[in-house]
């Protein structure tokens, strides 16, 4: 049932260091710090933002709106600017 799928989706997220805290509380921004969770997320983002980089940069525009589409299923909000890319909790 979707109980079991919860259960094992959290322990995935737990792998790789996410899905840990409160939904409401993550998708408000409010995920706690202290056990790591903004950190890993944080840096999971910005390995993906980067790889998006490197796929534009190598004309690969299909894997750089692949990783875009996979960062907003994460609730990322990109912004393109011409010093770079920032992103934002959506």
């Amino acid at each position: 049932g979707s109980a079991g799928a919860a259960v094992s989706l959290r322990a995935l997220g737990g792998t790789l260091g996410i899905l840990q805290s409160d939904p409401q509380a993550f998708l408000q921004g409010q995920a706690a710090s202290a056990d790591g969770v903004d950190t890993a997320f944080e840096a999971h983002v910005q390995s993906l933002i980067d790889a998006r980089a490197q796929a534009k940069q190598a004309r690969d525009f299909a894997r750089a709106d692949s990783i875009r589409a996979e960062l907003t299923a994460l609730g990322v909000a990109l912004k393109d600017a011409a010093t770079g890319t920032t992103w934002v909790r959506a």
